[in-house]
């Protein structure tokens, strides 16, 4: 159970961009205790997050701000780059993506409704295709998706 005394600071901490495990750490508490109280207290719950969006927020508002003199085109390529990685993001050489995943699990069930003409078995390859699925999008998810702190902008941004 957390204190009130620790919740306004882990509110603080997280308004600074701290993750959720080194607030708890700072707080002395463990990140059990913390969902804990996430749970039991929802206006606590409530303002955690708008803790989280507000140091998101400012760092954002920085990069907009510098992005509006053109000298510092390199903070717009950052943002699009971070922001929309699907289509700005540089590609890493066969990397693959949840698309490419979708469309080629389309293809396979295209080769599976040919091939396989009993409904019952098609539909139990068809439950072990989705569970792939699933597991796939969760590496790819697992790989890219890890909550760590924006990359450093370019070189020579402000």
């Amino acid at each position: 159970m957390l204190t009130d005394e620790q919740k306004q600071q882990l509110l603080a901490i997280a308004s600074l961009g701290c993750d959720r495990l080194t607030s708890s750490r700072y707080v002395g508490a463990s990140v059990e205790a913390l969902r804990g109280a996430i749970d039991a207290d929802p206006r606590f719950a409530v303002d955690l997050v708008r803790a989280e969006a507000q140091a998101e927020l400012a760092h954002m508002k920085n990069v907009h701000h510098a992005s509006q003199d053109e000298k510092n085109w390199r903070v717009s390529v950052w943002w699009l780059e971070r922001c929309r990685p699907e289509r700005y993001a540089p590609q890493r050489a066969g990397a693959v993506t949840e698309q490419d995943v979708d469309q080629l699990m389309g293809l396979i069930r295209e080769a599976i409704e040919e091939e396989v003409a009993d409904p019952a078995e098609r539909d139990r390859v068809y439950d072990r295709l989705e569970l792939a699925a699933r597991k796939i999008d969760r590496a790819i998810e697992a790989a890219g998706g890890a909550q760590s702190p924006p990359p450093p902008l370019p070189h020579g941004a402000p």
